[in-house]
């Protein structure tokens, strides 16, 4: 996006008519509000980066005869972004299931279908911010900045599995620690039964 304004206000205004700088402007529009129409999940978790169009289009556009492609490229935002309020409200066809409350604090007594549901409802909300350019050439390795989300699902792995370890490990006898690994294991079945993640 940088790159596109820097190109846009690298090119010289000296020496050209009002008709060709227009044509550049109207161009310029267009390719900002197709990417924002097709490709906004590149936006849609970054308000700072919409504001900066924003203050673009209106900074650059500030004629009379572009305040209709101004008018645009907001209504395209706007849309774009109910759209993307609308994704994250409605996710399930039918209602949620009853929560299942647990008998007490003590983790052995937690419902092992609630755990599992639980587990499932925080990774959902991180797996849906992944944008997809976070997949491209294993940036997760090599330019960890550009994929954030990304990691931040692998650091849920690795929390889960240390914590599932570590739980164990820390029982003093072994009749407790067996009492953890089976309720991890009905845990794990649970998780099969309904494709959940776990």
């Amino acid at each position: 996006l940088n790159k596109l304004f820097a190109q846009h206000k690298s090119v010289p205004s000296k020496g050209m008519d009002g008709v060709k700088m227009n044509v550049e402007k109207l161009r310029l529009g267009s390719i900002i509000k197709h990417w924002l129409k097709h490709h906004f999940h590149d936006f849609a978790s970054d308000q700072k980066c919409i504001q900066s169009i924003l203050s673009f289009v209106e900074e650059e556009f500030n004629t009379p005869e572009h305040q209709a492609l101004i008018s645009q490229i907001r209504k395209t935002i706007t849309e774009q972004l109910e759209k993307e309020e609308k994704v994250r409200l409605v996710m399930f066809n039918d209602p949620p299931p009853a929560s299942i409350e647990p008998r007490n604090t003590n983790f052995l007594d937690f419902d092992e279908l609630e755990m599992v549901r639980q587990c499932c409802l925080i990774e959902h909300e991180l797996f849906r911010k992944i944008n997809p350019q976070e997949c491209l050439n294993q940036r997760w390795n090599r330019c960890k900045h550009e994929a954030p989300n990304i990691l931040k699902i692998v650091d849920r792995f690795n929390t889960i599995s240390a914590w599932i370890a570590t739980s164990i490990v820390r029982r003093k006898n072994a009749e407790d620690r067996v009492k953890f690994i089976l309720k991890f294991l009905r845990m794990a079945v649970k998780a099969k039964e309904l494709n959940l993640s776990l």
